[in-house]
């Protein structure tokens, strides 16, 4: 997995219940092709003139979606779907109960992969590329549960989705010290 950065994921709610859209905006069109901006009017400065003292934004039009991903039914307060991205134009969702599914923009494809152990209420991931054309995604809580650091080896809380060349697994992970302590300050 590559990076690049052409493109831009976004993720849009639909109209439908629990569904949400994947559109790719390539960047090179929107934002950063034509960097020349326009001359001003000679009387644009000028305060009686009000069309000039405009300012003139470009409308992006978002391409048309990708993808609709909609989530396992539940009732309509309790659907959700995480989206955590990756290289190559490919987005990691998993929606309120942990079934977790690989979408590649590029082959307009939805594929499965091993369910995440325990959804998370509010997650935050970090994905790390590999030189061998894997990597890993770090999914953890944004406001990690105090644990209690006798009784633990491993945590639900952070979990990592590590590809090979053909393969992807996914590992509960230690959790990381401050979580032993009960301050909040921490």
């Amino acid at each position: 997995m590559g990076l690049s950065q052409r493109f831009q994921n976004l993720i849009v709610d639909s109209s439908y219940a629990g569904a949400q859209w994947l559109r790719s905006i390539d960047l090179t069109r929107h934002l950063f092709g034509n960097t020349a901006a326009a001359a001003p009017a000679a009387d644009s400065y000028n305060p009686k003139n009000k069309r000039g003292l405009r300012i003139q934004m470009e409308r992006i039009r978002f391409p048309r979606p990708m993808l609709r991903l909609k989530c396992t039914y539940m009732p309509y307060h309790q659907r959700n779907i995480d989206c955590f991205p990756l290289a190559d134009r490919k987005v990691v969702m998993v929606d309120h109960i942990g079934i977790t599914r690989l979408c590649d923009v590029d082959a307009r494809s939805v594929m499965a992969m091993p369910n995440i152990h325990k959804p998370k209420s509010d997650p935050i991931s970090l994905f790390v590329p590999s030189s061998s054309g894997g990597g890993s995604l770090y999914v953890m809580e944004r406001y990690p549960d105090s644990e209690d650091g006798t009784q633990l080896r491993y945590s639900n809380q952070f979990e990592a989705f590590v590809w090979g060349k053909s393969f992807c697994h996914c590992h509960l992970l230690p959790p990381p010290p401050f979580v032993h302590f009960n301050s909040s300050g921490v």
